[in-house]
């Protein structure tokens, strides 16, 4: 069964792939799937929201920080 990250994944690599194929740049075409993806978002969450979500993820992309939780 697929999971989103592996749909995402599979989408960002067909997209580099054929990127590769018509001989353009890398960092072109993942610019233009993060407008995409922002565009989308923003149909069913608010800016704020979205900027959360990308300032906690640029934050804690790199693995060595403690992301902090309630016990229940």
């Amino acid at each position: 069964m697929a999971s989103p990250y592996s749909i995402a994944q599979a989408a960002v690599t067909d997209a580099l792939a054929q990127a590769e194929v018509e001989q353009i740049e890398a960092p072109r075409v993942l610019k233009a799937l993060l407008q995409t993806l922002l565009q989308t978002y923003l149909q069913h969450h608010s800016a704020d929201d979205i900027r959360s979500e990308l300032t906690f993820e640029l934050e804690h992309m790199a693995g060595d920080t403690d992301i902090p939780f309630m016990r229940p």
